[in-house]
């Protein structure tokens, strides 16, 4: 297919369902942008396909191919959930980000040389929140065939950006220079070494992020009121972890922007003429995005509107001088993700809300609960594991007497005589994730408890906690127990050929119940590729799998499509092959669709059992699946850190996007009757709460008229003329257990008052109404 082909059924096919459930406000109120047949966003990343050169770069302005909108490309990307080997060329199969690998060594640093001392910092930080923007994890980039070149190039400059860092100013600055760039201390180098290392799982000294903000304006804005460097170093401040959406920095921004929206409902520097900017508006909004606000909310005037109307015939998006480079920044608004949806730094920063559901007192000290609301060693494995693949040693964390293992172990006993194969097999899955001996963990040898007691060889099967023959998931857990040791020979070849057996004539397998097709084989083939299964059996139902991919590269939800990964990892597939591709989307940019902003996941986003909240199992299963830790974790040991080394590494918490975010009530009044309207933004798990209530004239007891009803980035409520006549005053309660932020205030609930009184007295027939 050529270039101009691939960009024509891009436009037509390229259908980014995931960005209409991701941005950060109402999941139900997307704007009707990217829902349209032909998506704004969808025609311009088939335009930057169309203009992709030989080199598999992008020329902003014309020319030869540069790095810097080549990187910005690689963050769009990002944001489109496309796979950057689907931007490639079409004679030399050269992509986008081999072309920033390529090169990124050389535009980062001076002609002189590459050593540290001869680093552009800014340069450094664009090029590094580019590749992390595409390959979230630091692992993923090492694993993945091909893929060696970048992570070397990630390692060089992540290295030599932190050595270009001062303690004592708390810059980011070297003393190269060569031509206009330098690498001297300035607000452009300082936001973008943020950036670029904390896109990473790295994170940034405090005093970095102050030196920053030192650098505002009284306005809010930085760089002398530059709209485009002020959304930049918000962007910066917020991905550091550092400074919180309610820091005064931050709002001081959003205030800043709010003041400064152009009647068309976008931005534009200073120099500009035309109505709106581009590249400031696409920077604008994904500050917004960041800072937990919904530009679709009315309180934003149509930021998304106004700049899909900068769009072109041929998918550019930009005004009198629309290129490249302001297509690629557009896209930072358009797609209505914020990056920390996207990067790295996702992932560590997941591990707060596993944390936060553990219990911490009594006996069950170290444990996490299960469906039934108590203590359970399933869900205690489950968190253990997914902590685990973050590099951290569940043994150092929990209380100062109960860590996870601890619990564990004190389960073992109870486990090995009445679990069943599942849980046994699936104990010692986690004591391997932890780092143990799975022989000799709270008292049993729990290879050999499955061997012995939960294995029969007349039913040549293992067995479920009743003795019954066990389903796929029993004998699945089973087996990836019995492989945590060295010598997989023990393995009944019999209980093997028992779980092929169970293979549907679809390639795939189900469980107990006869449901979770997907789930169940993506567990399977973890099973049998750790026992050595038959291979014709395993390409069965990697066949299966790939025939029900859906048209995001997933598989319909979260725990679904990370167990969908796992198998597909464990029997050897690239991910990030043309085979797994769907319009440029892959499993990998599926999974992180159900990703919060602050780290959590959800199950679904769209529903008809729950809300959008929080998922515990479903963030579990995904850092798993995005970590690439396949069960049963035999691979090369990996070094994990103490609570106390993760407690000094991992970020601030960043905006929680489950809060309600509003600026004020708004009132309309007219003869006709009364309105009442909330603007909100975020409330992404859909629990917030608004409610009226009116006092009469002369009477101090409020009436309850009632609640306001969501729509579109607006609670609203229309009471009728003669409440409006009658009515001196409205209450507006507005409350979410999340908390609740305006500009000034932030807590469980906020409540305004509008006096009404003057206002209505100036209408005649009111007037007349009340005086009569």
């Amino acid at each position: 297919m050529n270039k101009r082909t691939r960009a024509r059924w891009l436009s037509i096919i390229l259908s980014v369902v995931m960005l209409a459930n991701l941005f950060v406000g109402s999941v139900s109120a997307m704007p009707s942008l990217s829902e349209t047949a032909e998506a704004p966003s969808d025609k311009a990343i088939a335009y930057l396909a169309d203009q992709q050169q030989t080199d598999g770069g992008l020329s902003g302005f014309g020319g030869d191919s540069d790095v810097a909108t080549s990187a910005l490309g690689l963050v769009a990307l990002g944001l489109a959930g496309v796979d950057p080997e689907y931007m490639s060329t079409d004679s030399t199969d050269i992509s986008l980000l081999d072309f920033v690998v390529n090169n990124a060594i050389t535009y980062t640093h001076e002609i002189t040389g590459t050593s540290a001392a001869n680093l552009f910092p800014g340069r450094a930080g664009l090029v590094l929140t580019g590749m992390a923007s595409v390959y979230p994890t630091f692992d993923e980039m090492y694993t993945a065939e091909g893929f060696a070149d970048a992570y070397s190039v990630i390692s060089q400059l992540s290295s030599q950006l932190r050595q270009a860092y001062d303690s004592e100013t708390g810059a980011y600055a070297t003393d190269a220079l060569e031509g206009w760039t330098s690498g001297a201390a300035s607000i452009s180098n300082q936001a973008w070494s943020i950036l670029g290392l904390t896109s990473l799982t790295g994170s940034v000294p405090v005093t970095a992020t102050n030196w920053l903000i030192d650098q505002q304006d009284v306005d809010g804005s930085f760089n002398y009121a530059d709209p485009d460097t002020t959304a930049l170093v918000g962007v910066a401040l917020l991905m550091s972890g550092n400074v919180g959406a309610d820091d005064a920095a931050i709002q001081a921004i959003v205030d800043y922007f709010q003041d400064t929206q152009l009647e068309s409902g976008g931005w534009r520097p200073s120099w500009d003429t035309d109505a709106l900017n581009a590249d400031t508006t696409g920077w604008v909004l994904q500050f917004l995005l960041m800072a937990g606000h919904d530009p679709a909310s009315p309180m934003w005037n149509g930021p998304y509107e106004a700049l899909a109307s900068l769009q072109g015939e041929s998918g550019i998006i930009g005004g009198t001088y629309a290129n490249v480079y302001s297509t690629v920044e557009a896209l930072f608004g358009l797609y209505e993700r914020p990056l920390t949806q996207i990067t790295a730094q996702n992932l560590p920063t997941s591990i707060r809300p596993i944390l936060a559901e553990m219990n911490t007192t009594g006996d069950d000290a170290g444990s996490w609960n299960g469906y039934s609301g108590t203590a359970d060693v399933g869900s205690t494995c489950d968190a253990v594991m997914a902590i685990a693949s973050t590099y951290v040693d569940p043994s150092t964390i929990g209380t100062v007497d109960h860590s996870p293992m601890d619990y564990l172990a004190s389960q073992a006993d109870t486990v090995a005589t009445t679990g069943g194969a599942s849980l046994v097999g699936k104990l010692a899955v986690t004591v391997k994730a932890a780092g143990l001996d799975t022989t000799s963990f709270g008292g049993q040898n729990l290879p050999e408890v499955l061997l012995n007691d939960w294995y029969s060889s007349t039913a040549r099967a293992f067995l479920d906690e009743y003795g019954a023959v066990g389903d796929s998931w029993v004998q699945s857990y089973a087996i990836l127990g019995m492989a945590t040791i060295t010598d997989t020979s023990t393995i009944p070849g019999a209980a093997i050929q028992t779980l092929e057996n169970m293979q549907q004539d679809d390639g795939s397998w189900l469980d107990g119940w006869g449901y979770s097709p997907i789930d169940s084989t993506g567990l399977v083939l973890q099973a049998l590729v750790a026992a050595d299964g038959t291979p014709s059996v395993i390409a069965d139902g990697v066949a299966y799998l790939k025939s029900v991919q859906e048209s995001d590269g997933g598989w319909g939800n979260a725990n679904s499509t990370s167990f969908a990964v796992l198998g597909l990892i464990a029997a050897g597939e690239d991910l990030h092959s043309s085979d797994w591709l769907v319009d440029g989307k892959g499993p990998i940019q599926a999974l992180y669709s159900f990703a919060k902003g602050d780290g959590a996941f959800v199950w679904m986003w769209e529903s008809e059992w729950s809300a959008p909240v929080d998922n515990l199992y479903a963030l579990e299963q995904s850092v798993l699946a995005l970590r690439g830790w396949v069960m049963p974790f035999t691979g090369a040991s990996i070094p994990l850190m103490t609570a106390e080394q993760m407690n000094s590494s991992l970020k601030s918490a960043l905006p929680d996007p489950d809060r309600l975010v509003i600026d004020g009530v708004d009132v309309p009044r007219s003869a006709s009757g009364l309105d009442i309207n909330v603007p909100f933004g975020s409330d992404l798990d859909e629990d917030a709460t608004v409610s009226a209530e009116l006092l009469p004239y002369g009477s101090t007891e409020w009436l309850s008229v009632g609640s306001l009803t969501r729509d579109t980035g607006v609670y609203s409520l229309h009471l009728s003329s003669l409440d409006a006549a009658t009515a001196s005053s409205v209450r507006v309660t507005v409350a979410d257990p999340d908390t609740v932020q305006d500009k000034t205030d932030v807590g469980s609930s906020l409540v305004y008052t509008v006096t009404l009184e003057e206002y209505y007295l100036t209408i005649p027939w009111v007037t007349n109404y009340v005086t009569d």
